[in-house]
């Protein structure tokens, strides 16, 4: 999620500065803000985790995007769609063939 690499393959820590920022806001209506204390300390995997903790993996993907698009990393922001669209997609497919299965072989 927080791929913004320099060229030596990092995440800048000014813009994950940047990013816990908006962690810390009410970025999207459904989902809460993690506390400042949670972050204050959180590296990079820490933050995640968190993102992970409190807003559940599909959840801290939109909240990455939209995050990114708030910090105007639009070329990010648009990789992360990617994603999101990816697995709605794969979801789906798992579910047309779960339910064929179910059809076909019946409920265990």
């Amino acid at each position: 999620m927080l791929r913004k690499f320099n060229q030596s393959g990092y995440v800048l820590d000014d813009e994950l500065k940047r990013f816990k920022f908006h962690l810390n806001t009410q970025v999207l209506q459904e989902f809460q803000p993690i506390p400042v204390s949670q972050l204050e300390r959180a590296d990079r995997m820490d933050t995640v985790k968190k993102m992970k903790d409190y807003y559940n993996t599909e959840g801290a993907l939109r909240v990455t995007h939209a995050v990114l698009k708030k910090m105007e990393m639009n070329d990010l922001a648009k990789k992360v769609q990617k994603v999101m669209n990816m697995a709605i997609t794969a979801s789906a497919i798992l579910g047309r063939l779960s339910a064929r299965f179910r059809s076909v072989y019946g409920n265990f």
